[in-house]
Order: structure tokens, then sequence, then C-alpha cells
């Protein structure tokens, strides 16, 4: 599996989700959020020492329920490290936390 390889830094979900194709519906942000929880719960079942990533695209732009899955998603106990893409910087809060401390 891949989590024996040392070469392994950290689980990356997605790169940039986005919901542009669906013009930034809530429903959309609001599967992404659940999508979010689901698998990083799962990988955090199978390798609890190895951070797990997920950020948004255009965090802070012109569709605040962005921001706002942005921001659920980073609140999961599961979730580790964030990311940011396109972003307007506007005071986000983040906590780091330390995995293999759990």
């Amino acid at each position: 599996m891949l989590r024996d390889y040392s070469e392994v830094a950290l689980w990356q979900l997605m790169g940039e989700p986005i919901c542009a194709p669906e013009g930034g519906a809530r429903s959309c942000h609001n599967s992404l959020v659940e999508w979010a929880r689901v698998a990083s719960e799962e990988i955090k079942r199978l390798d609890l020492c190895r951070p797990v990533a997920v950020g948004m695209i255009s965090v802070g732009g012109p569709q605040p329920q962005g921001e706002e899955a942005w921001r659920k998603m980073h609140s999961f106990p599961s979730i580790d490290a964030v990311q940011m893409a396109d972003v307007f910087y506007n005071e986000l809060n983040t906590q780091s936390r330390s995995v293999c401390s759990r």
C-alpha cells in the first residue's frame, strides 16, 4: 500500500475542488464538504501518521458559500493541512494540529 512508502508526505484529497460548472451552487459546496469529511475520515482510519489536506479555489471570492465550505472542511479533526488557490485573503483563521499526537 502507498502508506508504506516513506516518500508519501501527506494525503491530498483533491487539488482545487470547485463548483464552477454548477455556478457555485450551495448544494455543490455541501456535497464537497460531505465528501471531504467521509474521505478524510477513511484516510485517517488507514493512516494516522500523515496529514490530510484539501482546499478550495477562489476562497473569499465572489461566492461566499465557497468560503463557508472551505471553513467547514478545515474544521474537521480529520483535515490537517489547508490549501488555498486564487485567494482573496480576508483573515481566514486556521489552526495547525499535530497528526500523530492524537
